[in-house]
C-alpha cells in the first residue's frame, strides 16, 4: 500500500528515481547472479560460495555494479572414475572456465565441456573454480562470477612398465600413477633387484637395471600399493657379446688390477660413490657421446682374455680412443659426486644424473671440476688420458644404475625415462661421432693392446671390470 501511495503522488521521473535508489536495491531480481546447482549420483547441491563482479540495470537507464563474495559454505563432491557432473545455471553463460586447484596451487584449466573427462594424476581433494561469463546484450545483467567447490577423487593407484622383453645389460622404467605416498608402494620380483622409486612430474618413475651377467629367462614383478596389487611378467633375453684378447705390460698389472692397495682403494670409492643418488632428474634430453672423433675400441660386455688368460673377465663400459688431451665433456647434466684419482682408473670423474643413474669417465690426464659441482650436458670435464689401469690414451665411458653397469649407448638413443627402444650394436674399431651406422656385430675375435681399458674385478653388481 505504501509503494501504490507513492506512484499515486509522484510522476514518472521521479517515480525512477526513487525506486532507482539503494532503498529499493532489493527489488530488482537481477541483481543478484544467477544461481548454479550440480547434481552427481541424483543427488542435487546449490554452489554458494560465489564472488565476482555483477551489472544490472535499474528504473533510471543507469547501469549499476555489485562486487558480490559470498564464501560461507563450500560445498564437496565425491566423484568416482565413471561418474558424470551436471551443471545447471539458472541463466545460462556464454563462457565457462574451470581452474582446478589443490593446496591452493593451479593444477589444471580447461572449458566446462571437458570437466566430466578430466582425471586428476592423484585421489585427493581438489577445489574447483568456474569463471562464467555472462556478455552484455539487450541491457541485460551481465558480468563474471566465480563459483567454487570441492571434488573429492577416489582413482585407483596404476603401474605400468616401459617394455616387457630387456635384452642383458638394459633397463626399462616402472611408473607409478594416482599413489600419494610412494612410501606404501611393495615391489616383489623373482629379479634380484629392488627399484627405488623417485617423485617425477606428476607421478614416480624406476629405473630397473638388467645385469648383462643375468640368466636370461622370465622374471615376475609384483607391485601393490595399499589394497592394490599388479603383477607384470618380462622377459630377459640374450645378446652376444664380442670377445677381445688384451695385452697388458706386467707393471701395470702389478700396478693396479694384482695391487691389494689399488684394488681397497677403489672398491672404498665404488661404495660410497653407490650409497646414494640425487632425488632429482637433472637430465636434458638424450645424451651426447662425451668425446668425438674416437676410435671404439671395447664395445660394452666384451668378454676379455688378458695374456693368455683362460678365463674371461667382462668390460662394463665403451672404450673410446682419442689423443690425448681431447676435451672430454659431460652426456648430461648432472652433479659431480666424485673428481679425483685413483689407483685402479686413473683421474676419475662421476656424474649423478638423479634416480639412480650415474656416468662414470675414466683413465683422463686432468680434470676441471671437482666434487659437488654442477654440470650442465656438453661441459668440459677433463681431458683423455691413459692413468690407471689403461693401455693407451682413451676414454674409458660406463654408466650405472643404482650399482648396476648397463649399455651406455642406449643413452645416446632416447631420454631414459621415456619409452624404451633398443639401441644399436656398437662394435671394436667402430669410429666417429655417434658410430650409428654399426651393426650387431658379435663374437668377433680381437687382438688389442693399445688404447683399452683392461678388466678388473669389480665392486658393483654386475661383476664386471674396468
Amino acid at each position: 500500500e505504501y509503494l501504490y501511495d507513492i506512484v499515486r503522488v509522484i510522476d514518472k521521473n521521479s517515480f525512477a528515481k526513487v525506486f532507482s535508489s539503494d532503498l529499493f536495491a532489493e527489488i530488482y531480481s537481477e541483481a543478484l547472479p544467477p544461481a548454479l546447482n550440480i547434481t552427481i549420483n541424483n543427488s542435487t547441491t546449490p554452489v554458494e560460495n560465489i564472488s565476482g563482479s555483477w551489472k544490472y540495470n535499474r528504473f533510471d537507464g543507469k547501469t549499476y555494479t555489485v562486487e558480490y563474495n559470498k564464501t560461507e559454505k563450500t560445498a564437496t563432491f565425491n566423484k568416482g572414475p565413471h561418474d558424470e557432473m551436471h551443471f545447471d545455471f539458472s541463466s545460462q553463460p556464454d563462457l565457462v572456465d574451470v581452474e582446478v586447484l589443490q593446496n591452493g596451487k593451479i593444477v589444471d584449466q580447461f572449458a566446462l565441456e571437458q570437466i566430466n573427462t578430466y582425471k586428476p594424476k592423484l585421489d585427493g581433494i581438489y577445489t574447483y573454480k568456474l569463471y562464467a561469463q555472462w556478455k552484455a546484450k539487450n541491457n541485460n545483467a551481465n558480468g563474471r562470477i566465480c563459483y567454487t567447490f570441492n571434488v573429492k577423487y577416489d582413482i585407483d593407484p596404476s603401474f605400468t612398465i616401459s617394455s616387457k622383453v630387456v635384452r642383458l645389460g638394459e633397463e626399462f622404467v616402472i611408473y607409478a600413477r594416482n599413489i600419494a605416498d610412494i612410501s606404501s608402494v611393495q615391489a616383489v620380483s623373482s629379479y634380484p633387484y629392488k627399484p627405488v622409486f623417485y617423485p617425477y612430474k606428476d607421478e614416480f618413475v624406476a629405473l630397473f637395471p638388467i645385469s648383462y651377467m643375468t640368466t636370461v629367462g622370465s622374471y615376475s614383478l609384483e607391485l601393490t600399493a595399499g589394497d592394490y596389487t599388479q603383477k607384470f611378467n618380462f622377459d630377459v633375453v640374450d645378446r652376444e657379446f664380442e670377445t677381445q684378447n688384451l695385452t697388458v705390460d706386467n707393471a701395470t698389472l702389478n700396478d693396479t688390477v694384482n695391487s691389494a692397495v689399488a684394488n681397497s682403494e677403489y672398491n672404498a670409492a665404488v661404495a660410497q660413490i653407490e650409497s646414494s643418488s640425487e632425488p632429482a632428474w637433472y637430465c636434458d634430453g638424450e645424451f651426447i657421446e662425451p668425446v668425438q672423433n674416437y676410435e671404439l675400441t671395447t664395445p660394452f660386455g666384451v668378454k676379455r682374455y688378458v695374456n693368455g688368460s683362460k678365463k674371461a673377465s667382462r668390460h662394463p663400459g665403451i672404450d673410446m680412443a682419442v689423443d690425448a688431451g681431447t676435451p672430454v665433456k659431460a652426456a648430461n647434466s648432472g652433479k659431480i659426486v666424485y673428481a679425483g684419482f685413483l689407483q685402479m682408473t686413473g683421474n676419475t670423474v662421476v656424474i649423478d644424473h638423479g634416480f639412480g643413474l650415474k656416468t662414470w669417465y675414466l683413465h683422463m690426464n686432468s680434470l676441471n671440476v671437482k666434487k659437488g659441482d654442477m654440470v650442465k650436458k656438453g661441459a668440459k670435464i677433463g681431458e683423455v688420458g691413459s692413468t690407471g689401469y689403461s693401455t693407451g690414451p682413451h676414454l674409458h665411458f660406463e654408466a650405472t644404475v643404482n650399482g648396476t653397469s648397463t649399455n651406455p649407448w642406449t643413452l645416446f638413443k632416447q631420454n631414459p625415462l621415456q619409452e624404451q627402444k633398443p639401441a644399436p650394436e656398437q662394435s671394436a674399431s667402430s669410429s666417429g661421432s655417434k658410430s650409428s651406422s654399426s651393426t650387431d656385430k658379435a663374437s668377433s675375435s680381437k687382438t688389442d693392446s693399445k688404447s683399452s681399458s683392461p678388466s678388473k674385478p669389480s665392486s658393483k653388481s654386475s661383476s664386471s671390470s674396468k
